[in-house]
């Protein structure tokens, strides 16, 4: 196979989930040529997605060492690092990243969970660096919270079985003061003051 038939390969193993098959791949090629940059870091990846993060960091940092201006190297340093419970070392080589490179959404993304893991988690930091990896193609966080303040409750509801309007919520809430002259007429218009979080 071509070498670049042999990197495809090994990244569809990787996305596949398959990192012993990538892995094979990937020494196999690397004897046969080991100053490919590309192998490399796809072996680095290989080894990270496998959790062996403290044998991926010699390897990455011969890597930067040998390309210093490869962003995506100093990303994948940068993983290493923070699965190696190192988010302030992480942090630098994912914005040395960026400095290469500004529009990398992985790096982005790792400054968005590093400073939301952050003790105190810096919010708006990992909001900023959060929005951008999601606009520039990054996929959102299925477990991403989206806060919602419902504020316009109807205060009341029509009950169709006794046939009258009755209180959603509690009778004790207050209505809107804008809306008092709908009580008589017509109290499906009337809000209440009250909110919720959701």
């Amino acid at each position: 196979l071509a070498l670049r038939d042999i990197r495809s390969n090994a990244r569809q193993f990787l996305l596949a989930g398959e990192t012993e098959k990538a892995r094979a791949v990937l020494f196999d090629a690397l004897r046969q040529v080991p100053d490919d940059i590309q192998i490399r870091l796809l072996i680095g990846i290989a080894q990270c997605q496998a959790g062996e993060f403290a044998g991926a960091l010699d390897l990455v940092k011969q890597i930067v060492a040998d390309a210093p201006s490869n962003a995506c190297a100093r990303v994948l340093l940068g993983t290493v690092h923070f699965g190696m419970g190192n988010p302030k070392e992480a942090e630098q080589e994912l914005q040395r990243a960026l400095s290469l490179s500004p529009d990398l959404k992985g790096a982005h993304y790792d400054l968005a969970r590093i400073f939301i893991m952050a003790e105190p988690p810096d919010r708006p930091r990992a909001r900023e660096h959060y929005s951008r990896a999601v606009k520039l193609g990054a996929a959102p966080d299925k477990q991403e919270w989206r806060f919602l303040w419902v504020r316009q409750f109807p205060l009341f509801e029509w009950n169709a079985d006794h046939k009258r309007w009755e209180p959603k919520h509690h009778m004790f809430t207050m209505p809107n003061p804008e809306h008092l002259g709908y009580l008589e007429s017509d109290p499906g218009k009337v809000y209440a003051q009250l909110y919720d979080l959701v």
